[in-house]
């Protein structure tokens, strides 16, 4: 079992001005607040093709992301280059055997975006170095306005990976529900909603035996939890973490990346929420999907960890500790044990940096 992305290597990408991370079938990424986490998250899908479609109707890649960080009504692509000034920022994914690089070169008014895709042997670093010199000689991809969120001369070059990449977070969720939508009728055909629903009733008080799509009032459509009688009640009212888990269930099914992307793992879970969840990601993880978890929660890093070392082997579980000091990006690889340690000792593996790097 092979992680499918091995490395990532990052310049002046958002606020990392530099770094190196390395992956395994199931990293889970640990850190306090502002160490570059979901920055990391969202490096893994912007690299894997920014301008590529997604399931967030109706954004590309890049869109989501963006989407993600907009403040009050800013929408600029800015944020995208370290303290939104950055002449130029690089994402370098190692996947399998190749080094995929993502170059974000700042313009007067907007940033151009190209691609290089380079074998093991090939110096990226000396092909970097002269698009960084000359302005530009990769790909390109797009160019991001820095006065909008509008994304313009999109180069429908598909897909710089073989498998697709698919983040989710709860901010997400109202994207996530258009697409379901408008596939709705594959959604029920692969049999998806019922597959995902079993899953869900083992962490609700309510057993759920399907999904409907139906008007609510007013006649607005809304997605429906079937319980045994006939009855139902809008998947929004079930709770945020019951919501959470249905709805990336039934985006991985109809989707089936290669790689999922969860910031946030922990967010509204409840104990039995918990472990329902890390017994699922771990039996993605069995199938052969890679996963990359953040979390803020000690417990969700056990929760997940423990279940996973016992299923798949503590070899193919990564347990990273990230700390970003002045733009530099570090990491510890620990190990469930040590974790439990620090635990037992009373120093919170989330501060430990000083100890720690």
């Amino acid at each position: 079992m092979e992680p499918y992305i091995r490395k990532v290597a990052l310049w002046n990408f958002r606020g990392i001005r530099g770094g190196v991370l390395e992956f395994a079938p199931l990293t889970i990424l640990v850190g306090a607040n502002n160490c570059g986490k979901s920055t990391i998250l969202e490096a893994l899908f912007l690299g894997a093709g920014l301008s590529r479609k997604t399931p967030y109707v109706p954004y590309m890649a890049v869109e989501v992301v963006n989407n993600l960080h907009r403040t009050l009504h800013s929408g600029s692509y800015a944020f995208l280059v370290h303290n939104y000034t950055a002449p130029h920022a690089f994402i370098v994914l190692n996947v399998e055997d190749r080094f995929i690089a993502t170059v974000f070169l700042l313009k007067e008014n907007h940033i151009r975006v190209e691609y290089l895709v380079a074998g093991e042997e090939t110096r990226l670093d000396v092909a970097l170095e002269r698009v960084v010199t000359k302005g530009s000689g990769g790909t390109k991809l797009c160019d991001l306005d820095l006065n909008s969120n509008k994304v313009s001369d999109i180069n429908k070059w598909d897909l710089i990976t073989s498998k697709d990449i698919l983040i989710f977070h709860p901010k997400l969720v109202n994207e996530a529900y258009e697409f379901l939508k408008g596939y709705w009728p594959e959604v029920k055909n692969k049999r998806v909603s019922m597959k995902i629903v079993e899953l869900v009733s083992r962490i609700s008080n309510e057993r759920y035996v399907n999904l409907t799509l139906e008007p609510f009032y007013g006649g607005q459509l809304a997605l429906y939890a079937q319980r045994p009688d006939g009855s139902s009640i809008r998947v929004g009212d079930l709770g945020d973490g019951v919501q959470e888990l249905l709805i990336a269930g039934l985006l991985y099914e109809m989707v089936k990346p290669g790689v999922l992307l969860w910031d946030d793992f922990e967010s509204h879970m409840n104990p039995k929420a918990l472990v329902e969840s890390s017994l699922w990601l771990t039996e993605l993880v069995e199938k052969g999907t890679q996963v990359v978890v953040s979390t803020h929660s000690l417990e969700a890093l056990r929760c997940l960890a423990k279940t996973a070392v016992e299923h798949v082997g503590e070899e193919y579980v990564s347990i990273t500790l990230l700390s970003l000091v002045n733009g530099e990006l570090k990491a510890k690889k620990m190990s469930l044990e040590e974790v439990e340690k620090l635990q037992a000792a009373g120093v919170d593996v989330r501060m430990a940096e000083a100890a720690l790097f």
